[in-house]
Order: structure tokens, then sequence, then C-alpha cells
């Protein structure tokens, strides 16, 4: 067996391919923000049958004052079956 490189293409059948690591190369389904320390990577469509999303932060690490925070509303999302 041989490790090949996933793309939107070849993982079609069994989802959808959500590329963390590099949204600017990605399929669209990745939302990246940042400020002044912090940069911010999430899906923009929910990942299960409900509001969750799959996202994280990288801070600039600890002590760390927040001079701002973001408010989440609720929306609706499409299915993403």
């Amino acid at each position: 067996m041989k490790p090949v490189e996933i793309t939107s293409i070849n993982f079609q059948e069994f989802g959808i391919l959500y590329n963390m690591t590099s949204p600017s190369k990605g399929t669209g389904w990745v939302n990246q923000s940042s400020g002044d320390g912090w940069k911010d990577i999430n899906t923009t469509i929910p990942v299960i049958d409900s509001l969750a999303s799959l996202g994280y932060t990288f801070g600039s690490g600890v002590p760390f004052t927040a001079h701002e925070m973001e408010r989440h509303k609720k929306k609706s999302y499409p299915s993403n079956s």
C-alpha cells in the first residue's frame, strides 16, 4: 500500500475535505481570521448534524490579555450531506 496526497476530488466519496492547515489552498469550506497575537481557523459549515463547527485558535502564549471578544450568534446552516 502506498500513501497518496488527498485532494477534494479523491476524498469526495468519503465526505468534505477541510484543509485546516492551509485554508488559502483549501476547498472553500474553511474560514481564517486573525488579530493582534492570534489566528483563528474554523469550518464554514457544521461537521455534524447540529450547529457544531470545527476550529482552533493560535495565541501568542501566556500571559495574554484579551482586548476584545467575538460574539457568536445563532444562524442556520445548510446540510453538509
